[in-house]
């Protein structure tokens, strides 16, 4: 992309539109100028609508003198695609209940959950909770596909991050794990019927946010604890001993820091989580 020197020529993006009007004083969620290095990666709408808008501080009159080098692709995402499975607090943002099913054919119950408005960038300063609600024979397993937040300046997690639950309310001794690393944790399992996880995002900044897969599974142990399954290390308890009631787990080997590809496959006819998201996506091609 190449622009005037004053940067008063812009392309300003508006991936969260809910009417196909861009006003004056309508925020732009990105801007670039003749210095910003724009590379390929994706803008994804939050919804079924995206826009785009070119400012000049002089217009060319002449096809010579167009100074704007811009390239870009767009395609249109199945929005069910990236469905969060699980049945709406009513009035709430983002509170969701996932129940266990109730038949007798084995199956206890599946599915997906995201962040807001994933794949684009979740709303500033929100808090989510994800409730899932087993049978008193089962457990809850999740399973991490990946996961974005703004990056951490130094070690632990900071203002935005995923907190998961041993139980189905929020007690601190019920911690089972803290997630805000690009590679987090890829499977966690509770040791009972219920588990809560709590999303905080309390920065000004925001990111593409989380898709993991939920699955109530049958309870075979009598004498169980919560299980994390790293990206390179499995850590389960010892059974020696009876399990106490939300207990904490604690992991002693470090997490694989490894950025996930982002060209994973999904299983179950599921795409690309990096590649293929919901709404509107832009992909565009800058040079400088």
């Amino acid at each position: 992309m190449q622009f005037g020197d004053s940067c008063l020529d812009t392309v300003e993006v508006f991936p969260y539109l809910r009417e196909p009007v861009i006003e004056n004083s309508t925020l732009a969620a990105f801007t670039w100028c003749q210095h910003s290095n724009r590379n390929a990666t994706p803008i994804y709408s939050g919804g079924r609508l995206l826009g785009l808008r070119l400012s000049f501080q002089k217009p060319p009159t002449k096809v010579d003198n167009w100074h704007l080098n811009l390239t870009a692709s767009y395609r249109f995402l199945k929005k069910e695609l990236f469905k969060t499975e699980g049945r709406l607090v009513p009035h709430s943002f983002c509170d969701y209940y996932f129940f266990a099913s109730t038949s007798t054919d084995g199956n206890l119950g599946q599915g997906y959950f995201h962040s807001p408005r994933f794949p684009a960038h979740y709303p500033a300063h929100i808090k989510c909770a994800y409730k899932f609600i087993g049978r008193p024979d089962s457990r809850v397993e999740l399973l991490f596909e990946e996961l974005q937040l703004p990056p951490v300046a130094h070690g632990g997690c900071q203002l935005d991050a995923v907190t998961i639950f041993d139980a189905e309310s929020a007690h601190m001794n019920a911690v089972i794990d803290v997630l805000c690393s690009p590679c987090p944790t890829r499977r966690i399992l509770s040791s009972g019927p219920d588990l809560l996880l709590e999303f905080n995002a309390s920065s000004n900044r925001t990111a593409k946010g989380f898709r993991g897969k939920y699955k109530f599974v049958p309870n075979e142990e009598r004498q169980v604890a919560p299980i994390l399954e790293a990206a390179s290390v499995a850590l389960k308890p010892s059974l020696s001993l009876p399990a106490k009631e939300n207990s904490l787990q604690h992991s002693t080997e470090a997490k694989d820091t490894k950025d996930m590809k982002d060209t994973k496959d999904i299983q179950n006819g599921r795409t690309n989580p990096s590649v293929c998201e919901s709404g509107a996506e832009v992909q565009t091609d800058v040079a400088n």
